[in-house]
């Protein structure tokens, strides 16, 4: 999940300590693996997990294991380890591949899919697919079909929304939450926090700010759409739901008259940072919690308002919907 803003985390001086003494052994490695570790354990010290007992046992067995260290390679096994223990089980070391950090992370086009929308018996049904969308046209057509679709179908809509989380296992809540912006209220959305206890919310006008591209043509004015009837809103999620979508799910839940329908979510509900490293590898980081505003910081599973078997949560919603319009 790319959801969380880029920011530093204060180290833990046992971490920090701990930290030196696996760069700086008696046997030290040869000086590019010993760089290669410099540029590694800051980051991971940012991981929500990266403190106390079982992260100083991880980095004292670490540290035996490097002084043999002679390439970066050979630190791999060791980074993956400590990347997980730091991390939890939302955070991974990627080794580099041939294509590189950008074709390792992002959504590639071949397996790109935008979301879509269609009304039946006056319900709204909007599917919003995972998506990592760094490549900046993929992100615009994602944000594009949806409100091509919202806006052109709103006036057919007028029992409420079904918005379809079930497949969708995450990759960037940002193209997720603008795609439904016409749906949203200008209030506080989810918001990050971070161990430290710094906490930053999500609005409709702070997404710009996780945007890579931020100001580029493709999202201004997005966030002046909205739909003219205020409706309710039904969520669908599943166990495949997770990261990024979990965020939406989230933000879904802080508008008025909206109710999940499903299974518990795949509690990834942590906010990851994504670091390059300087031979094309990557980590990926949990430096903070996802969480509804005000809300508590779990990294576990949302559950559903109204559980549901598999592949029943579109009836149930639909019933639901139908009885609201009734009433």
């Amino acid at each position: 999940m790319t959801g969380g803003q880029r920011r530093l985390i204060p180290i833990a001086v046992a971490a920090c300590a701990m930290s030196a003494a696996l760069v700086a052994t008696n046997s030290a490695p040869r000086q590019d693996a010993r760089e290669y570790l410099a540029e590694v354990l800051p980051v991971l010290e940012q991981g929500i997990y990266a403190e106390g007992e079982q992260w100083q046992d991880v980095l004292s067995a670490a540290s035996r294991e490097a002084a043999n260290a002679a390439e970066p390679q050979d630190l791999y096994r060791i980074i993956s380890i400590l990347t997980r223990t730091a991390g939890g089980n939302h955070s991974r070391f990627e080794p580099p591949t041939e294509d590189g950090f950008i074709a390792a992370l992002g959504t590639s086009t071949s397996e790109f899919i935008a979301p879509t929308v269609r009304v039946e018996d006056g319900i709204g049904i909007i599917t919003i697919p995972a998506v990592t969308a760094l490549d900046q046209r993929l992100f615009s057509i994602y944000v594009h079909d949806a409100l091509a679709g919202i806006m052109s179908h709103q006036h057919e809509v007028t029992r409420g929304w079904i918005i379809d989380l079930t497949a969708n296992t995450g990759g960037g809540f940002a193209p997720m939450l603008l795609a439904l912006s016409p749906l949203l209220n200008a209030g506080d959305l989810l918001e990050v926090a971070y161990p430290d206890g710094k906490v930053d919310p999500v609005t409709k006008s702070s997404l710009r700010d996780y945007l890579v591209w931020n100001g580029d043509p493709y999202t201004s004015g997005l966030l002046d759409l909205h739909v003219e009837q205020a409706l309710p809103i039904t969520v669908l999620q599943s166990g495949f739901t997770a990261s990024a979508a979990e965020g939406t799910l989230f933000a879904l839940m802080t508008q008025p008259n909206t109710r999940s329908f499903g299974q518990p979510t795949g509690g990834f509900t942590t906010a990851n940072d994504v670091v390059p490293l300087p031979d094309e590898a990557f980590i990926v980081i949990s430096v903070g919690y996802m969480r509804p505003p005000h809300g508590l910081a779990l990294d576990a599973p949302i559950n559903p308002d109204v559980t549901t078997l598999r592949g029943d949560e579109m009836r149930k919603a639909t019933e639901w919907l139908r009885g609201k319009s009734a009433d």
